[in-house]
């Protein structure tokens, strides 16, 4: 009777184990990897240029979580804004925009997912007028964007 018992409760432990792997190995949703040819804002962030390892998965809340390794070393955490999906997006890019010589990282997309990430524009980055004797905001005018895609080249898992 010992014996059942014990093989019971390794038989549990193993599928508990093999259940945890397989839970992390579904966290991880894309793994990708990029060249930043210039120095960036990605949310609060301020990225240098450089090579980057890309990892993003799903926070506990539901929220995407990226993680930034520099070929340095650094490692740096951005929740995304919003999430689409976007079935119809054909490459994995970053995409920039510049407000004067600033350049800002304003979404991600994720062909591999089907779907593009927007992150949070840094404080005091204005992306358009607005009528301010208004009760609430009026888009006047929407600026001109010079925008930049960075490719992002999926790595083999």
């Amino acid at each position: 009777m010992r014996t059942i018992r014990n093989f019971a409760v390794l038989f549990a432990v193993g599928i508990l184990a093999a259940a945890m792997g397989a839970s992390r190995a579904s966290a991880q949703e894309f793994h990708g990897k990029f060249t930043l040819p210039f120095p960036a804002l990605w949310g609060t962030t301020s990225l240098p240029p450089g090579n980057y390892d890309l990892n993003v998965e799903r926070a506990q809340g539901g929220q995407r979580k990226l993680e930034l390794r520099s070929e340095y070393g650094q490692s740096v955490f951005v929740l995304a804004m919003a999430e689409t999906a976007s079935p119809s997006v054909n490459k994995n890019a970053i995409v920039c925009i510049r407000q004067g010589s600033a350049r800002i990282v304003r979404s991600l997309e994720l062909s591999t997912l089907g779907e593009t990430l927007d992150f949070h524009l840094p404080k005091g980055a204005v992306m358009y007028a607005q009528k301010r004797s208004a009760k609430e905001p009026t888009l006047l005018a929407e600026a001109p964007q010079l925008i930049q895609r960075i490719p992002l080249v999926a790595a083999a898992r």
